[in-house]
């Protein structure tokens, strides 16, 4: 399994195929949907942002797609996923995680703290996936056709060792792992084996 950035030239089919789709299971129409203005899209923001834009390819096949930006935001910049998307056939297969460690990554080159993304209040299996991963509901935008979520974007772990002189203190609650560190508390996710912000 590997990553390949997207070739309008030739990736075209396939990204207005997984867009239209994507459009389908998020709206169940894609009447909205403009394939020249999409692929216009595709073409400005894959020059800015060349990693940001790639397919997840399975034995030369593709099989999802990410397109990450930065954007600025109430007065700061905040990374952007304006795709998530992975074929039927593959949803649930633990693929999203790989997308999403690949999408960390990005922002972490892009030097952002937080990142956002929309999603469809129908959309349960996508919703489902973001809050797993950590992502919080932030508002509803759209006349609450979608909501707005957003997740932090943290550093490389550090290890830590018991009997560190560390602040750091770790607590067992309702079968979850909790370390506190001063008033922040971040909760282990052991689907990604990674560490989230609660407060």
């Amino acid at each position: 399994m590997n990553q390949q950035k997207i070739d309008i030239d030739k990736h075209r089919d396939v990204i207005i195929s997984f867009r239209r789709d994507s459009f389908k299971v998020s709206f169940g129409t894609d009447q909205d949907f403009d394939e020249e203005e999409y692929v216009r899209w595709v073409q400005d923001q894959s020059a800015l942002f060349p990693d940001g834009f790639i397919l997840l390819m399975e034995k030369g096949v593709p099989i999802g797609q990410l397109e990450l930006t930065v954007k600025d935001y109430e007065d700061s910049k905040i990374g952007y996923v304006n795709l998530y998307y992975l074929i039927p056939e593959r949803r649930g297969s633990g693929m999203g995680n790989k997308l999403h460690q690949y999408a960390l990554q990005f922002f972490r080159t892009q030097g952002v703290s937080e990142y956002h993304l929309r999603v469809s209040p129908s959309n349960h299996q996508a919703l489902s996936f973001y809050k797993r991963i950590g992502m919080r509901e932030f508002k509803k935008e759209f006349g609450g056709t979608v909501i707005r979520m957003r997740g932090v974007v943290s550093e490389q772990p550090r290890t830590i060792k018991k009997g560190d002189n560390s602040p750091w203190k770790f607590q067992k609650q309702d079968g979850h792992i909790k370390l506190i560190l001063s008033h922040t508390i971040f909760q282990f996710n052991p689907a990604l084996q990674s560490w989230n912000i609660l407060l």
